[in-house]
């Protein structure tokens, strides 16, 4: 899960969190 979520980052980073 963390691996998604970092490369939802790195695609777009729009989190909050990143």
């Amino acid at each position: 899960m963390s691996a998604k979520k970092k490369k939802s980052a790195k695609k777009a980073p729009t989190n909050p969190s990143a």
